[in-house]
């Protein structure tokens, strides 16, 4: 790619982004399917194009161009949770929760596939993968306070009060006015 089919693309890219973020969605797929041109082996136009597919409440279509983005970079975190949200909106909870681990193990600084995690399982196996991902998230960043509390909400859902509580009351330590730990402290000391 010469320096100006880059610099091209950058600019169709970010401009596709920038008006899928103001619901702009026409417009947003005019300038990523030009990224898309401009640079055909990145998976970057697509993902973007899978993203305005599941706005527009087109699952199927969504998860063709993950796919498609997905034989670009087999790695890529976006496309496979784009791939978790598709199989999400049509009920396969199951399948979207794979796409939504595969996307954090990629990368764990995805907090939107982590968070996918949380979403798509209540069953005692999805519930321990949800508190391992957040336990691995909070050895790298401790004072998460909201992932610290999804992972005091999963204990109590688990039966692990001591836990939960241990956890609740150090939310309370640096958030005193954090009204749903509290709540939910005074719920499982019952």
């Amino acid at each position: 790619m010469s320096g100006h089919q880059a610099l091209r693309f950058e600019i169709y890219q970010e401009l596709g982004e920038c008006y899928t973020a103001v619901g702009q969605l026409d417009r947003a797929s005019q300038y990523l399917n030009q990224a898309r041109q401009e640079g055909l082996q990145d998976p970057r136009p697509l993902v973007g194009l899978g993203v305005i597919a599941l706005k527009e409440n087109q699952p199927h279509e969504a998860r063709n161009y993950f796919e498609a983005a997905l034989a670009l970079k087999p790695e890529d975190d976006q496309a496979l949770y784009g791939l978790g949200q598709a199989a999400q909106s049509i009920g396969q909870l199951p399948e979207a929760r794979q796409w939504f681990q595969a996307a954090w193990e990629r990368n764990p600084d995805n907090l939107e596939a982590l968070k996918g995690i949380l979403a798509t399982g209540e069953e005692p196996e999805s519930l321990e993968l949800a508190a391992g991902a957040l336990r691995s998230h909070l050895d790298r960043r401790p004072a998460d306070l909201k992932m610290l509390q999804s992972l005091a909400d999963i204990y109590v859902r688990q039966g692990k009060v001591e836990d939960a509580v241990d956890l609740l009351e150090r939310i309370l330590i640096f958030e005193p006015d954090n009204i749903e730990a509290r709540e939910l402290l005074v719920r499982v000391q019952g």
